[in-house]
């Protein structure tokens, strides 16, 4: 009897030492991950083209990113100030191939990352179980540290400044560490692009105004409020859905005073989002 208990112990033990060596232990493809360098603090990306948003009263960035079949990767982390939150271009789903075996595929395009050759930079490449330059196999360090080792070539995937590569096996280089995350789910393959902004028309405004916002995100329960001389909170504001694409709203300013205001677009945990001026001349 004490032997068939020590046996199931170590049939345990060994079943969790298993699993905890997956990135996940189930629903691996249904799950959506952040995957940072741990070297640069970066976040692994499909290519992006990163330009100011004249259309915010602040240094805001929007960002346009590349999805076709054959174009690149990047580790650079899209973020403006006011907009913290994880891009759906920078998602990503681990398809579990068996025996630790993944393929990477990116959110917004669908498309996984393929290397070629150990020296050639790695495209996007369509979906395919069977396609060795597509498949990593996942080696834990700690927590939720893992390396990647690409099967067809033997090497592991690195940073190196903002560019994914892939460099030959150094157990303790952190720019071959990366950092995975839960993040909320985004749509999965959708490429349509939102050329993202946020302005009030008519400016200047009377009364009565309406706020214009072009957003690659959708945010549910948003909300928005006028700041009197970009500062002092008024009673001008309200919650309203946000949807992905174009968003407009008439909104009551006629209890804001003449000058030169501010008006704020908040996610669901009052966080900013976008920030555009507004003018009231009576």
């Amino acid at each position: 009897m004490k032997k068939i208990k020590s046996l199931s112990a170590l049939l345990f033990l060994v079943t969790i030492c298993f699993y905890t060596n997956q990135i996940t232990a189930q629903s691996a493809s249904a799950r959506q991950f952040s995957i940072s360098n741990v070297g640069s603090g970066q976040l692994a990306s499909i290519e992006f083209e990163r330009f100011v948003n004249f259309f915010s009263s602040a240094a805001e960035f929007a960002f346009t990113p590349a999805f076709d079949v054959n174009d690149g990767f990047k580790v650079d982390t899209a973020v403006s100030e006011s907009d913290r939150s994880t891009r759906d271009f920078q998602k990503w789903q681990f398809i579990s191939l068996g025996n630790n075996v993944y393929q990477i595929i990116n959110v917004r395009s669908s498309k996984a990352i393929d290397f070629n050759t150990a020296s050639t930079p790695p495209t996007q490449q369509l979906v395919n179980r069977n396609d060795r330059g597509q498949q990593f196999r996942a080696l834990r360090i700690n927590s939720n540290i893992y390396r990647f080792q690409n099967v067809l070539t033997g090497r592991f995937l690195a940073a190196n400044n903002t560019e994914l590569t892939l460099q030959a096996n150094q157990s303790n280089n952190t720019a071959q560490q990366w950092r995975i995350n839960n993040v909320s789910p985004s749509v999965v393959g959708d490429p349509t692009e939102v050329t993202e902004s946020f302005i009030v028309a008519p400016l200047p405004a009377n009364n009565v105004t309406t706020l214009f916002l072009n957003i690659n995100r959708a945010i549910p329960n948003g909300s928005y409020r006028v700041l009197e001389r970009s500062f002092i909170p008024t009673n001008v504001n309200g919650r309203f859905n946000i949807k992905r694409g174009e968003n407009s709203l008439e909104i009551d300013v006629s209890a804001v005073p003449v000058g030169f205001h501010r008006v704020d677009i908040l996610d669901g945990n009052g966080r900013r989002v976008r920030s555009t001026n507004l003018v009231i001349a009576r």
